[in-house]
């Protein structure tokens, strides 16, 4: 079984693209393929099913990879090569968040039921 993305310029946003599976809205992203495998290989889809792109109203795909093999990837532009294939890299800031957002539920977890008397937590049992 393969899988196929099909991309339209986004409304909403310039210079990006609407990445859809059937009906389903993937993303939306100036890089649909690899960010799309990005989302596929996050909901659970094999790395090693066939994936391929195409522009709506084209028979003809785009781009074709693995969804793990896409994944892996972004475009690197520089003024010296134009736009060229990279090693995907996620940006920190987003990875910081992330992580403090689970911390922070984590937190939020533990000390949920605790009832606080006087000057000392009593655990809620």
């Amino acid at each position: 079984m393969s899988i196929e993305i099909i991309i339209t310029p986004s409304k909403r946003h310039r210079h990006h693209y609407d990445a859809y599976l059937g009906y389903t809205l993937l993303c939306t992203s100036r890089i649909p393929f690899f960010d799309g495998a990005r989302v596929l290989l996050s909901e659970g889809h094999d790395p090693n099913t066939p994936l391929a792109m195409r522009h709506q109203g084209s028979a003809h795909a785009s781009l074709r990879s693995t969804i793990g093999s896409a994944a892996k990837l972004t475009v690197v532009e520089n003024g010296r090569d134009g736009p060229v294939f990279g090693a995907y890299e996620p940006y920190p800031l987003k990875e910081k968040r992330k992580a403090e957002k689970l911390s922070a539920s984590r937190i939020k977890s533990e000390h949920q039921g605790s009832l606080t008397s006087g000057n000392g937590a009593v655990s809620g049992a």
